[in-house]
């Protein structure tokens, strides 16, 4: 089972596209797997990305580690869709009572801590962002002209004169400035559309579980329901094997007065033919 289970997350995991409807009761174990193995890997890229966050700004801070960071945000966003999308496919009604019950309860957990990194993806995300706007990275520089000191018959020998700039790399140093910008605004900019989407996954699971919450609640009134049924049947059968156990107990009184009453009137009859 652990096989095929590590075969179903790998191939369901970070894919958002209608998935086949589930045939055995494995398959409901092991979406709910598939789930629970989500939601710790997306606590994991929440407190990744809180380190990092504690890191923009520091020696240390550069190109490399603003790419890991925004790679982790995407990552962890489109896990979250897919994890939403998994919690819509869980099916409570599935299975014994016992099962639904189990299945209750790990549901509700899970989508708690869902709720609670989603939360913290959000908050931490925006952080990121206020911060890599105060902490931009440094492009590079544009070289200052520089100076030169040449003699002159005509010209003072002490005066200073700048050595032509060259336009060229002046304008690509411009153009590499400018695509920087460009680049670090677009970033900041995902990260926006990051929270956005994740925000709305965040209200859809919250109406998701007010909907679960109320079939929570009707699975179980209808597990009591069948247990008071059961109790009920079993009581019932109690009380009719008891009363078939008294009736067995009155019939054999019964015959057993029978017998004793025949076998009485046989005595009188015998003496009563012996004296004529």
């Amino acid at each position: 089972m652990s096989g095929h289970r590590a075969s179903w997350v790998s191939s369901h995991r970070g894919s958002t596209a209608e998935r086949p409807l589930f045939t055995s009761p494995e398959d409901y174990d092991n979406n709910l797997q598939a789930i629970s193995d989500s939601v710790r890997q997306i606590q994991s890229n929440v407190n990744q990305m809180r380190t990092i966050l504690s890191q923009i700004g520091r020696p240390g801070d550069d190109k490399e580690l603003r790419k890991k960071l925004h790679k982790t945000i995407e990552n962890t966003k489109n896990l979250i869709k897919s994890t939403a999308t998994d919690f819509k496919r869980v099916d409570l009604n599935y299975g014994s009572a016992e099962s639904k019950k189990r299945k209750k309860m790990l549901n509700q957990k899970l989508m708690r801590d869902f709720e609670t990194w989603m939360e913290q993806f959000s908050e931490i995300s925006g952080s990121i962002a206020e911060k890599e706007r105060n902490y931009p990275l440094s492009s590079k520089p544009a070289p200052a002209p520089s100076f030169n000191t040449h003699t002159s018959t005509e010209l003072d020998p002490f005066e200073l004169r700048p050595e032509p700039i060259q336009d060229f790399e002046f304008e690509s140093d411009i153009q590499s400035q400018n695509d920087f910008i460009a680049e670090r605004d677009r970033e900041i900019q995902d990260i926006h559309s990051a929270v956005v989407e994740v925000n709305q996954i965040f209200k859809d699971v919250a109406d998701l579980v007010s909907q679960q919450g109320e079939m929570i609640d009707l699975i179980s009134d209808n597990i009591e329901t069948t247990d008071t049924q059961v109790a009920a049947g079993t009581e019932e059968l109690r009380q009719a094997g008891k009363i078939q156990r008294k009736t067995r107990t009155k019939m054999c009184i019964l015959l057993l007065i029978l017998v004793c009453v025949a076998a009485g009137l046989g005595i009188v009859a015998y003496f009563i033919i012996k004296n004529r």
